[in-house]
């Protein structure tokens, strides 16, 4: 092992955590090992995103909401308005040509859900969103099949997904899924085989789960403008009966022979590889340890950057010295639950751009990434998420950031204030939270 990766991978931050009984998860044995390979370095232009460096970065006035200086101009007001079939432009493209890539949380709307019953309009406030990229990824949970028997009635949700939801998705513009998850083999093989040939059949593409965990771990593929993006889809959440081995069919899980090898054949051929976990711990923003272990392995792979959702909320960004990104809890997209602690979620928006090419080969790929904080409490939003306000927001920030979740860095775009703006001018620029944000923190 070189003594680059070596100190990249560095010493592991182990938190404290309780198990939820409902969210066991796996976690590696041994320290990590990864083998001495080539990685490819992308700049994130202007950021530095190591969160628990910059959680002290703001004054504590402005940290607990005493500031009430007025919000500055920073970008030109732009329409809002999509359709899901135009694209719409939000903010100034970080580059000439970029592939808009955005990536949500978790989706899941069962049959006797009332979110069901609002199913034409379900996704209206997400829209400008939707419609700003050119691939909206998403992580299906459940299963489309008639199918009764559950796989593993041990434990203690079996979801099922209504048979209209991927019609839905794709009018939406949603039509890529990740699928490794706890809830795909929910009614075993059959089950997830159903799911799978709708899918087909509505021509979306998923990725995830396979015949086997060589088949489990195979790319989805994003390319356009002859640019290649990988995204791969893996779960540490149990059942383990429910992963893929050498000769059983099941969801992708990430044993470290079979993620290096699966990014070391993507890395080939893709300009930008990005992996996404279901791990965590449910209703919780904390990082448990296997999470740091998993997403350093994979960016040793290889990978740029890791996304990750189960967890139903947001969790901490980071990057890990420089070698990649790390989104670690998504939060929900749409999801049919009224927890009350499902609140904050996160749109992931990435530029993705062309490096100039030169006499010494290909010059570095770039990426900018931009975030949406989105509202998903089902008892405020009627089970329609849409993107926070500001005075929604504020509360959050100022928590992740005291907490060292978040970088004071950070890009976020809020649609009602039209304007991207790093975390701390958002902080700099809000007055104290209304009793709108208060009530939903």
């Amino acid at each position: 092992m070189s003594a680059a990766i070596r100190q990249r991978l560095g010493a592991l931050t182990l938190l404290s955590l309780s198990v939820h009984a409902s969210s066991a998860e796996f976690v590696p044995e041994g320290g990590v090992q990864v083998a001495d390979v080539k990685v490819r370095y992308h700049l994130l232009k202007g950021i530095n995103l190591r969160a628990q460096s910059e959680s002290g970065a703001l004054p504590k006035a402005i940290l607990d909401g005493q500031n009430t200086e007025v919000i500055r101009p920073n970008i030109p007001s732009l329409p809002l308005a999509g359709t899901g079939v135009e694209q719409t432009e939000l903010w100034e493209p970080h580059c000439s040509a970029p592939v808009k890539v955005s990536f949500f949380g978790d989706y899941w709307v069962p049959s006797s859900s009332p979110a069901a019953d609002i199913k034409k309009k379900l996704f209206d406030k997400m829209l400008p969103l939707l419609s700003w990229s050119d691939f909206n990824v998403v992580n299906f949970e459940g299963s489309i099949t008639k199918n009764n028997t559950r796989a593993f009635p041990k434990y203690p949700y079996a979801l099922r997904q209504v048979p209209e939801s991927l019609d839905w998705l794709k009018k939406a513009g949603v039509k890529n899924f990740t699928r490794a998850n706890n809830h795909s083999m929910d009614f075993g093989w059959s089950g997830a085989s159903d799911t799978s040939l709708a899918m087909q059949k509505a021509g979306v593409s998923f990725a995830g789960l396979g015949k086997d965990l060589q088949a489990a771990m195979k790319p989805m593929w994003l390319v356009k403008n002859g640019l290649k993006i990988a995204v791969f889809s893996v779960t540490t959440t149990y059942p383990a009966e429910a992963w893929a081995g050498k000769n059983k069919a099941g969801v992708a899980h990430p044993t470290q022979p079979a993620m290096q090898s699966a990014i070391a054949a993507a890395r080939e051929d893709a300009d930008f590889v990005v992996v996404a976990f279901h791990w965590g711990q449910e209703l919780s923003p904390l990082v448990k340890p296997h999470q740091e272990q998993h997403a350093k392995l994979a960016l040793a792979a290889g990978a740029d950057i890791v996304v990750g959702h189960h967890a139903h909320l947001a969790q901490k960004i980071e990057n890990e010295r420089n070698d990649g990104l790390v989104v670690y809890g998504l939060g929900n997209f749409v999801f049919a639950s009224l927890s009350r602690d499902a609140k904050f979620g996160l749109g992931a928006h990435f530029e993705f751009c062309r490096g100039e090419e030169s006499s010494a080969g290909a010059g570095n790929h770039t990426y900018r990434l931009v975030l949406t904080p989105l509202m998903t409490y089902n008892r405020i939003t009627g089970y329609q998420s849409r993107p926070m306000t500001r005075n929604e927001f504020l509360p959050f920030a100022r928590d992740y950031l005291k907490k060292g979740l978040f970088s004071s860095n950070l890009e976020f775009y809020i649609p009602s204030e039209r304007r991207v703006d790093a975390v701390s001018e958002w902080l700099r620029a809000g007055p104290q939270a209304s009793k709108e944000g208060r009530a939903v923190n």
